[in-house]
Order: C-alpha cells, then structure tokens, then sequence
C-alpha cells in the first residue's frame, strides 16, 4: 500500500477507537503508521554490507522488530514529551502491526 493510504486509515482508526484524542498521541500514531516504509532510507547500507535484510519490506516489516522499536522511541519521546510511556508504546506497537498488517493484504507479500 502507498504512504498516504497508511497515513488516512491509522488516523482514521486512531479518531474511531481511542479516547484520547490529541494532536501529540494523533501524530505519534501516524508516525508509527508509516515507520516500517521508512526502511528505504536504509538502501545505501544495504549496498555497503549487502544484506537482505535491509531491504524494503524484509526486517522492517516484523512485528517484533515493530515491538522493540515502539518501547526504544517510546521511551525517547515520554522523556521528551512527559508522556506515559506505556501508552506510547501499547499506540506505537498496535499501528506499527496495523501497517504490517495492511502490507500482508498486498500483491507484493512480506517476506
């Protein structure tokens, strides 16, 4: 799927399911809406240490990999922010796996 499809239906689930509707936790839930497509600014360390797993739509679209990146910028953005952490991390978690989810209904499957 395309970046604004991801960006419209994590906001859309975002206003529809949370409570808490504010315009940090909004765009912090969209951020982690596209995180995982992210991955292609990663295409010249790919080309230095010629690994797989640098490719688009390799490790980036894990849900554990989703997990261990929502509690380390989680945890930047509560000491920033003075947020709950656990929050951010249960809202990064879940969009994170929203758009690896979405990725998973594609014609071009998730390795």
């Amino acid at each position: 799927m395309d970046l604004l499809t991801h960006v419209v239906f994590g906001a859309l689930i975002y206003l529809s399911v949370l409570r808490e509707v504010t315009f940090l936790y909004l765009f912090y839930a969209m951020f982690f809406a596209i995180l995982p497509d992210l991955d292609i600014l990663l295409s010249p360390l790919r080309r230095k240490f010629k690994s797989n797993y640098l490719e688009h739509r390799s490790g980036s679209h894990s849900y554990v990999i989703g997990v261990i990146l929502s509690a380390i910028i989680g945890e930047i953005y509560s000491i920033i922010t003075q947020q709950p952490f656990i929050v951010l991390w249960i809202i990064g978690s879940i969009f994170y796996g929203i758009h690896v989810s979405q990725d998973l209904l594609t014609t071009t499957k998730i390795p």
